[in-house]
């Protein structure tokens, strides 16, 4: 609408002449364009809280999962290295503990991510 009416203005081709017209027509386009950046601007925030509601959801007592961080990112895993590329386990029990661990995390992930996509947080 900018462009156009910018154009039928006198700083444009001039089609209106009307300084009364031309004022209200300016003001009309800046009230809407400050009304579409409020409900933009809330647009925003509804989402944000709506994926700080699902993630909240899915921490339940915040013990559990590690999800956190930004847009439901899961936390680096907690091992240690021994100087190579094998992790320090002590037996192939806490190992697989570990695996189930990281697996639990990314489907946090990928629930929180859906359902704050679809709008699902209560």
């Amino acid at each position: 609408p900018f462009p156009a009416w910018f154009v039928m203005s006198p700083e444009g081709f001039g089609f209106i002449d009307n300084v009364l017209v031309i004022q209200v027509g300016w003001a009309f386009l800046n009230i809407v364009s400050k009304f579409v950046f409020i409900f933009y601007i809330q647009r925003i925030k509804d989402l944000y809280c709506n994926r700080l509601k699902t993630k909240r959801e899915m921490s339940g007592s915040g013990t559990g999962n590690k999800i956190g961080g930004r847009h439901g990112a899961m936390s680096p895993p907690d091992f240690e290295f021994n100087g190579g590329m094998v992790p320090n386990y002590d037996d192939a029990q806490a190992y697989e503990q570990n695996e189930r661990e990281r697996k639990k995390e990314k489907l946090g992930a990928i629930v929180v991510e859906t359902m704050s996509f679809l709008g699902m947080a209560q």
